[in-house]
């Protein structure tokens, strides 16, 4: 059994490494005095999945079912480093337990995982990226369906259902894209880009009364090899359940979507960007994400989130 530990910390904090871990918090926080609001008896719930960090969203030629996110573990023998990213799913304790909203957060650690919500179908049938996210397909060899084999410097794989993706409200401005070989343009020559930052993925109506969700071994394993079981979630007195998967380096875990606690170093040359081709066995010349802007604002790293090439 691989072990899947589930922290609860306080708002606020590092989840991860400054929360207690295991079972005695967790069970304090149950049986303390919490929220008593009443749990929605409709039968139907929407969940929301906010995404960002070092995350592809894999984009294939034919019309999708479902949409498989691919969190990066970048390849420690690359010649340019990236820092090691955390990949994890947290959300507001009040989903498993009778505690105040906002004042208790849950944290998963993905790391090895497929995290498979693609079950949990609701009123959507068809699928779209935000236009905002850059398409590193000219770039790259197709990339094959994840679902058949996985890619290298893979850590983990989130597949979702049909629903609305938005780039959740805060697109940066100021990049452009330098292909491989290509002399430097001057200014008035570059094509500046807006790019999303994380992606929310809404999914309306989902028939049932909570979130059964489960966690698989991202690889196949002996007998008796499997993952250690977040609980189930119940929506809240608003008939939602909000789930936030990050995949970012250790400066940068708050609880806030996109947050980071200090001022960016933003460097010309975006770093994530080379970290994303790390999935790729062919690797040829790489085009360089470049970042114009003279600071960054404290909202996450400068880039984060990109669709790739399918077949």
């Amino acid at each position: 059994m691989i072990s899947r530990r589930v922290f609860l910390g306080r708002a606020g904090e590092i989840a991860a490494f400054s929360a207690v871990a295991g079972t005695g918090l967790s069970q304090l926080a149950c049986n303390g005095r919490g929220s008593t609001r009443p749990r929605p008896q409709s039968g139907m719930f929407d969940l929301e999945v906010t995404i960002w960090g070092l995350c592809l969203f894999w984009k294939p030629d034919q019309p999708q079912t479902t949409q498989h996110v691919l969190l990066v573990k970048p390849d420690p023998n690359q010649a340019q480093k990236v820092e090691q990213h955390f990949p994890r799913v947290y959300y507001d304790a009040k989903y498993d337990c009778n505690v105040e909203g906002g004042k208790f957060w849950r944290t998963v650690p993905l790391e090895g995982t497929l995290l498979d919500l693609s079950a949990f179908k609701g009123t959507e049938s068809t699928i779209k990226l935000p236009d905002d996210l850059l398409d590193i397909s000219p770039f790259t060899p197709p990339l094959p369906d994840p679902k058949v084999a996985n890619p290298p410097n893979l850590a983990c794989r989130v597949t979702l259902p049909p629903g609305v993706a938005t780039d959740g409200g805060y697109p940066i401005k100021g990049f452009f894209i330098k292909p491989p070989g290509e002399p430097p343009k001057r200014p008035e020559e570059r094509k500046l880009l807006t790019l999303a930052s994380k992606v929310v993925w809404t999914i309306h109506g989902i028939r049932g009364t909570e979130l059964s969700w489960k966690l698989n071994p991202l690889n196949p394993c002996v007998a008796g090899c499997g993952v250690e079981q977040p609980p189930p979630l119940k929506p809240s007195s608003d008939r939602k359940i909000e789930l936030y998967i990050s995949n970012v380096v250790l400066k940068e875990i708050g609880h806030e979507p996109g947050t980071y606690p200090d001022s960016i170093p933003c460097n010309l040359r975006v770093p994530h960007f080379t970290a994303f081709f790390d999935l790729y066995t062919t690797r040829g010349p790489r085009p360089e994400l470049i970042n114009t802007r003279a600071g960054c604002p404290p909202m996450g790293t400068p880039y984060t989130c990109l669709p790739s090439g399918g077949h």
